[in-house]
């Protein structure tokens, strides 16, 4: 059995990954490369190919700052459009881990697809490609209802749709560009709607309701309450 090597997470080795389309092992701990719960982990032959890339992600205090994340974690934005969990300098946080001595695989967008606390993860490497597949149709059809619905001019069910592809929480791939794209052609034409609307309460009050929960429902809300709020 081939030795892993378990590099730290960088920005340039994530780079690299989603270019080769190489998937992502996460460890994280901080056992040495040679240490037989390492060793353990049936994905050598994986790596040797460079169909894997392996990181070994240590405790939040002795991380090293991967160039270009945010320190932290993703908070200071509300869009409700997906954020790459690797622009987290807080990978145990982005991923959810909680305890050590733990693997994520991922795919090569670090979109998580398992983990695992053996080193039985070659089963979850093979399954990505066919699973992203099906994410990705699931993606495509619910964009392509939502421009319907927009087209329609039914904007509640378009945003709805759109909710959905987010909360899937996959990021990366043409799809999720796409879907975001008509996200914010939404955004903007709400923004019009809301520089129209003026102090009129009914209207922000329609406006409101409508885009509950999007990425402009704080904006206009803030004017409805503005409209509201008693003179003097």
């Amino acid at each position: 059995m081939a030795l892993i090597k378990w590099q730290d997470p960088t920005k340039e080795a994530f780079d690299k990954a989603a270019e080769t389309a190489q998937v992502m092992v996460f460890y994280f701990g901080e056992k040495p490369d040679e240490d037989q719960f390492l060793k353990d982990a049936d994905v050598d032959e994986l790596a040797l190919a460079n169909s894997v890339v392996c990181f070994r992600v240590k405790p939040v205090e002795d991380q090293p700052e991967a160039e270009g994340t945010t320190q932290g974690t993703t908070e200071g934005t509300t869009s409700v459009v997906p954020k790459s969990p690797l622009l987290n300098s807080n990978l145990w946080s982005a991923y959810g881990v909680t305890e050590a001595d733990r693997f994520v695989v991922a795919d090569r967008f670090g979109n998580k697809v398992a983990e695992e606390s053996t080193g039985e993860l070659s089963k979850h490497v093979n399954d990505v490609s066919s699973h992203f597949r099906s994410v990705r149709k699931d993606i495509r059809k619910h964009t392509e209802a939502a421009r319907e619905a927009l087209d329609a001019k039914q904007t509640a069910e378009a945003l709805k749709k759109l909710h959905e592809v987010f909360a899937l929480g996959v990021v990366g791939y043409k799809e999720c560009g796409e879907a975001a794209s008509l996200y914010g052609e939404m955004m903007e034409g709400a923004r019009k709607q809301l520089a129209e609307c003026g102090g009129d309460v009914a209207k922000l009050d329609s406006l409101s309701k409508l885009y509950a929960g999007s990425d402009v429902a704080g904006e206009i809300d803030a004017a409805l309450e503005k409209a509201t709020k008693p003179k003097g």
